[in-house]
């Protein structure tokens, strides 16, 4: 896999008439599995079961010393025969949806997660 650290957020997963030759006709990101690997301390996207995607984090204490409290995303890779689909955007969307869902807040340390928090911040600032 290589890094999307320093890679702004793909959003052509979106782009209009592109196709990627799967006969449901939708696009990669739309068909990335999102688990989270509490063990790992990452998020995995998975296309037909192929582990194509990752966003590593460590957890941190919150404002009040809760341990784990925080996530901080620290790394976000996918691979290079995938890039430019928007996997590494809708990885990161399904994760911060869950990190939510569990009461937690981020730390958005990956430059990749950094910006794609920033660039939609009516979706996000409630968990910074």
């Amino acid at each position: 896999m290589s890094s999307t650290d320093g890679d702004r957020p793909d959003d052509s997963a979106q782009r209009d008439g592109r196709e990627d030759g799967r006969e449901d006709g939708r696009q990669p990101a739309a068909r990335l599995a999102v688990t989270h690997d509490e063990a790992a301390q990452r998020y995995e996207g998975r296309l037909e079961g192929e582990l194509v995607a990752l966003a590593d984090y460590v957890p941190r204490p919150g404002a009040d010393g809760e341990e784990g409290a925080v996530l901080a995303f620290v790394h976000t890779e996918v691979v290079p025969e995938h890039q430019d689909e928007g996997l590494a955007s809708a990885l990161v969307d399904a994760a911060l949806r869950d990190v939510r869902e569990r009461g937690l807040k981020v730390l958005p340390a990956c430059s990749f997660v950094r910006l794609h928090v920033r660039r939609h911040p009516e979706r996000y600032a409630d968990l910074l």
